[in-house]
């Protein structure tokens, strides 16, 4: 048999709840950062579109653009993991060996991206149970239910 040994608790934090060194992983992005993001995936599409003419640009916006790619793909892999394929063999390229198809699938993420809705609060059913419509109300969803 062997043994092991573990840290030793200390009685005085034990038991505590203390919770004040445990941050939370989840980022909040302000505003302005929100607006760098579109400004960024913006110069990112036109990027793609001098791509697609076959000029020569610079690719560093395009390479922070697959980091917000990548961070939604993580998310919604049925949207966006074919595109980020996509924009890796673009990135990866260095004799032009992608196709226009490539650089339209990335221009459709891109612009999904930019065009998804931020997430509003919504408005509350709020009713009052004790009048006789919302008594109904709650009586036609309970029958509704299997």
């Amino acid at each position: 048999k062997t043994g092991y040994q573990t840290t030793p608790l200390k009685p005085e934090k034990r038991l505590t709840g203390d919770l004040s060194k445990i941050i939370s992983p989840a980022s909040v992005l302000t505003d302005a950062e929100k607006k760098d993001n579109n400004l960024l995936l913006r110069k990112a599409i036109s990027i793609l579109e001098d791509l697609k003419m076959q000029r020569i640009t610079d690719l560093t916006e395009l390479r922070q653009a697959s980091e917000q790619l990548a961070i939604k793909a993580t998310g919604l892999p049925l949207l966006y993991v074919n595109a980020l394929q996509s924009l890796r063999k673009i990135l990866n390229s260095t004799t032009g060996n992608y196709s226009q198809n490539d650089i339209a699938i990335v221009q459709q993420a891109l612009q999904r991206i930019l065009l998804s809705p931020s997430q509003q609060p919504a408005q509350q059913n709020n009713f009052d149970p004790s009048i006789l419509s919302g008594r109904y109300f709650l009586n036609l969803q309970k029958n509704k239910r299997p």
